[in-house]
């Protein structure tokens, strides 16, 4: 049972994710890259459906977004917020707005040229949840994106992340690190598939290493707006049994 299960995680490995008539245009996924819009460019990234589900607890968001702005020519502002929240569990219901999270991305390498990119952007989450959505605690991170085309048809990204999140069991703060990856291919002009995996370990003992792969498609209507669908789905540890989402990215 562990080879062919380890058979299969090298077979996940082999992502597809496409990206879409411009490096800096992006669908809905959690991996950032790093590559920052233009100096005036507005970029919305949204989900007009988000569903999860982990154990008992089902979770709708409709419409959380992220608006980016290009404030130069290598540095953005990224605004993340969930306007709506539904939770449900063992038939009680909360629901109200998320918590609200400000980042800013520095491109260090690679916006204008080459063919790799690199980024640097800290967060920070403020704590504006309704109705115990949320934790009521300030948490944030730092986050190392890179970017690299393979050929003029493929490429990858991978993300390094930081977080530093409340933990409400033992009531104090932990250390999660993650690791993310996109391999992209571009099927034909207006469609793709894409794929993605997340590993995530925290400093907490008590934590156990989880795993998560993604895969979907996307269709772009126009050169700057893109819709996706998608499934997220654990293989190992304590987060969302799954995830299913559609969504878009619409460049200004």
């Amino acid at each position: 049972m562990l080879i062919k299960k380890k058979n299969f995680l090298s077979f996940i490995l082999i992502f597809i994710n496409f990206f879409i008539y411009y490096k800096k245009v992006y669908a809905t996924t959690f991996t950032e890259s790093g590559y920052t819009l233009d100096a005036g460019v507005i970029q919305v990234e949204s989900s007009i459906f988000d569903y999860s589900q982990n154990s008992d607890v089902n979770t709708w968001s409709i419409h959380p977004f992220n608006l980016r702005i290009g404030l130069n020519n290598s540095i953005d502002v990224q605004l993340v917020f969930e306007p709506y929240i539904n939770q449900e569990s063992n038939k009680k219901i909360n629901d109200g707005n998320g918590d609200f999270q400000i980042g800013i991305k520095k491109n260090i390498w690679g916006n204008d040229d080459g063919k790799s990119a690199l980024g640097l952007m800290p967060y920070i989450k403020l704590p504006t949840a309704d109705n115990e959505i949320g934790n009521d605690k300030v948490e944030g991170g730092i986050i190392f994106p890179f970017s690299t085309n393979i050929s003029d048809a493929i490429n990858l990204d991978v993300m390094f992340e930081t977080d530093f999140v409340y933990d409400d069991d033992e009531q104090n703060f932990d250390t999660e690190f993650i690791i993310s990856g996109l391999l992209g291919i571009n099927i034909q002009n207006s469609l793709g598939l894409y794929s993605e995996i997340i590993t995530i370990k925290s400093n907490d003992v008590d934590y156990k290493v989880s795993n998560i792969i993604g895969f979907g498609a996307t269709y772009s209507l126009s050169k700057n707006l893109i819709f996706d669908i998608g499934l997220n789905h654990r293989l190992l540890g304590k987060e969302d049994d799954f995830n299913i989402f559609s969504g878009y990215t619409f460049l200004y």
